[in-house]
């Protein structure tokens, strides 16, 4: 993180001398901003998006902020130090480099930071964006991804929140690079900020895994280790190749992989050639036709067939959009 910016951030707010000063939370947040309840409030967009699509700030340390939520999503990231919060009933601390993202009206508390924890929210007004999203992104690029859903119930749909280590470099690097945009408000700001964004989230749906909390059977682990030849060898990959390696008969196995994921073989090559197609229709100007021998369609009318039958479009409406 840039120097001045950790000092703009290890800086004491006004609310902070009160936290300290008062050994208690002092709320900053008129009424007009917030809807109360029994037990916890709702942040409403009126606080932020008067004229911003993104809104950064500090959160304030010294004091257990109460149980509450929002209208928006929000990005919570810890810069250095550590956090603990009480989100959804549920207890977690995060640690440097550590990020929550919490879903609309995911309720969450946060326990008082120290002098040496910072952690910043990151919010912002597209509320198109949010969990379900990210899941449905992760599926329609990921044919293992979406097995491990199956197996385990799709119980992810109703998450309101998601925790990423800090073990990846370029999610930290993205969220850092926003943050000093922010802070520093150099010219173009807020263009930079507003690709970086998309670059976050493309990171994060990249880096989306799902807890695999039941247990996996060995079937369903051999239809893993099956899934992941067809992620790497999708272009030439043969049935008979993948029984032998695995020691099992042809027809067993192309049985097994029917029942286990509804879908046959050459049903899964062919999805997984198709998501590559489409991440090179998306991303280059290659030629469509090229595109398509390139990930192992011989039949140009074939590959148009299935990937209009797949994502209800044809590859050139792909490209255009």
């Amino acid at each position: 993180m840039d120097i001045i910016v950790m000092q703009k951030l290890k800086s004491y707010t006004p609310e902070e001398e009160a936290h300290k000063k008062e050994k208690t939370f002092v709320d900053n947040i008129s009424d007009k901003d917030k809807e109360k309840t029994n037990n916890s409030f709702k942040i409403l967009n009126t606080l932020f998006y008067n004229n911003k699509d993104i809104f950064i700030s500090k959160h304030n340390r010294f004091a257990d902020y109460p149980l509450h939520s929002h209208q928006f999503v929000e990005i919570n990231y810890v810069v250095s130090g550590k956090c603990t919060q009480v989100v959804e009933g549920e207890t977690v601390t995060l640690h440097e480099g550590d990020i929550i993202l919490l879903d609309i009206g995911c309720q969450h508390e946060i326990k008082a930071l120290s002098e040496e924890d910072i952690m910043v929210n990151i919010i912002f007004s597209d509320r198109s964006i949010n969990i379900q999203w990210l899941y449905e992104m992760k599926v329609s690029n990921n044919i293992i991804f979406e097995f491990l859903n199956n197996i385990l119930s799709g119980e992810h749909n109703s998450q309101k929140y998601l925790i990423y280590q800090n073990n990846n470099s370029s999610i930290i690097n993205t969220l850092n690079q926003i943050v000093e945009e922010y802070y520093l408000q150099k010219p173009y700001a807020d263009i930079i900020i507003s690709n970086l964004l998309n670059i976050l989230f493309t990171e994060l749906v990249r880096n989306y895994s799902i807890k695999e909390d039941k247990k996996i059977t060995p079937h369903q682990s051999l239809i893993i280790d099956i899934l992941k030849e067809i992620e790497k060898h999708y272009k030439e990959i043969k049935i008979g190749e993948i029984a032998k390696k695995y020691g099992y008969n042809k027809n067993y196995l192309s049985n097994l992989i029917k029942k286990e994921t509804s879908y046959t073989f050459s049903e899964l090559v062919t999805r997984q050639r198709l998501i590559k197609a489409r991440n090179l229709i998306t991303a280059t100007s290659m030629p469509i036709n090229e595109i398509a021998q390139e990930v192992g369609f011989s039949n140009k009318h074939f590959f148009y067939e299935k990937y209009k039958q797949y994502y209800k479009r044809l590859p050139g409406e792909d490209r255009k959009e």
